[in-house]
């Protein structure tokens, strides 16, 4: 019987994709789906350096899916 390919393995995120993140990032508000669009990284793992931006407290989130540095 054929087996199932294996589930993609979460990796954290290279310090590399943490700045392309910051760097795509500024004090002014900008939607999640630009901001993926302009590091060109796949929308999970922009969704995770997020995350953990935020958890630091380095990002807002605003209403209308928008983050800002804070």
């Amino acid at each position: 019987a054929d087996t199932p390919p294996p589930a993609p393995a979460i990796t954290d995120p290279a310090e590399e994709e943490r700045q392309r993140v910051a760097n795509a990032l500024s004090t002014t508000p900008l939607p999640i789906d630009d901001l993926i669009a302009a590091t060109g990284l796949p929308a999970s793992l922009v969704q995770t350096i997020l995350l953990e931006m935020d958890l630091a407290g380095r990002i807002e989130r605003s209403a209308g899916q928008l983050v800002a540095l804070t």
